[in-house]
């Protein structure tokens, strides 16, 4: 589970974290913790720095839920990173146009100026043998910084700023603990 890698991660790497796994039976059963707080002084503060959504969509929130969330992220500049994203408008993409299931040889990715930026430590990706792509565009118009591309001119991994501000990270290829790439691109 996606969710499971990324708890691992945050505590490997001593990130403080709370957990919240939403109900899809009973969306928005699942109380949010406190986004924010207010300092004696009256000033509002975020009492988190970023945050990460395993897959794409409002899967087991309620559209109250889900606008609180991105409300919180456009008035404290708090990113999103969602570990595994559908393309869409709602990251600054086509509808996929096609998939890749990854099934006998490493699919190589193009990392973009950006990405080697993002990922300093990353010479070369590829999706192991196991993976599954959805191949989505970038919308025109769309502000969107592309850093890693997969087939037919796909974004595989990029960073979107909404109209609003807000900024999200997604990927749109499947990642587990036996999953190379996972590893990798989570640090």
């Amino acid at each position: 589970c996606s969710s499971d890698l990324w708890t691992n991660t945050l505590k490997r790497e001593g990130v403080p974290f709370d957990t919240v796994v939403t109900n899809d039976a009973n969306p928005g059963s699942v109380p949010l913790p406190g986004l924010s707080s207010t300092l004696a002084d009256g000033t509002q503060v975020a009492n988190y720095e970023g945050v990460v959504v395993a897959t794409s969509g409002t899967e087991g929130m309620s559209a109250a839920q889900w606008t609180a969330l991105q409300t919180f992220e456009q008035k404290f500049s708090v990113r999103q990173l969602t570990a595994y994203a559908v393309p869409s408008a709602d990251y600054g993409l086509n509808a996929p146009s096609g998939t890749a299931s990854v099934t006998t040889t490493p699919l190589a990715l193009s990392l973009s100026a950006g990405g080697k930026a993002v990922f300093p430590y990353l010479n070369a990706l590829a999706l192991d043998v196991g993976s599954f792509l959805y191949e989505g565009t970038p919308l025109p118009g769309a502000n969107l910084n592309t850093l890693a591309t997969g087939p037919n001119g796909s974004t595989a991994v990029g960073i979107y700023t909404t109209p609003d501000g807000r900024e999200t990270m997604f990927q749109t290829f499947n990642q587990n603990q036996f999953l190379l790439q996972s590893e990798l691109l989570r640090h």
